[in-house]
């Protein structure tokens, strides 16, 4: 295989680095390890974000018109389906379901139920807890960039828990979810301000061991 030079047109995806090594194929080439551009008509619309690296897919799911988590396949589809992971748990816990299973009251458990049986068997809501919420209020927490949102949720949560009875924990495990997304979501110059208002809190909430780790991990 002997190498040519390429001629090609302005990119719109980002600039090459100089003295880098890149693979290419000529527009419209049917030759070397790339595949070219082939023109589907009518267009098969697809909704996905803008990917850097390929994925891979089954071509006859995108020819049937399967819908787009149809079409993918061997380590793409195992990458979707941890993101989809991924993005349940930092709803329920704050975090991803790794992280959340070697950080304080869940270090050492091996599973998400685990987890969830652990937190909800630790956390509480009593009286004590509401100085710290207002303290979190008063230092106006939630007009930070970024921490507004999760802190609504973390109220949102307290409340319908409090408003069922104290009956149902789960509210609880998401309240403890909501408090460590106001750290993880926090600009770095504020981190260190909210993790000890929410560490007081998560201490009241029974949840001690993930109180310390906070602390330590932001320097309060």
């Amino acid at each position: 295989m002997s190498a040519i030079t390429l001629q090609q047109p302005v990119r719109k995806c980002g600039k090459r680095s100089e003295g880098g090594v890149y693979l290419a194929s000529p527009m419209g080439s049917t030759e070397g390890e790339l595949p070219m551009f082939i023109t589907l008509f009518p267009p098969i619309p697809v909704q996905r974000k803008a990917h850097r690296g390929p994925i891979v897919i089954n071509g006859s799911a995108l020819l049937l018109k399967l819908t787009e988590d149809q079409w993918l396949i061997g380590a793409s589809a195992n990458r979707y389906e941890k993101q989809l992971a991924d993005r349940w748990a930092e709803g329920l816990f704050g975090m991803t379901s790794t992280k959340r299973l070697s950080t304080g009251e869940c270090k050492g458990l091996t599973s998400v139920d685990d987890a969830i049986s652990k937190i909800m068997e630790s956390v509480v809501f009593e009286a004590n807890c509401r100085p710290a919420i207002r303290s979190m209020t008063l230092s106006e927490l939630h007009k930070l960039p970024n921490v507004g949102e999760p802190f609504s949720n973390l109220a949102q949560a307290i409340q319908v828990y409090l408003a069922e009875g104290k009956k149902d924990k789960s509210h609880l495990v998401y309240a403890v979810g909501h408090a460590w997304a106001m750290v993880e979501k926090a600009q770095p110059k504020s981190k260190t301000l909210v993790a000890e208002k929410v560490s007081n809190l998560l201490i009241y909430m029974g949840m001690k061991k993930d109180a310390l780790e906070m602390r330590i991990k932001h320097g309060v």
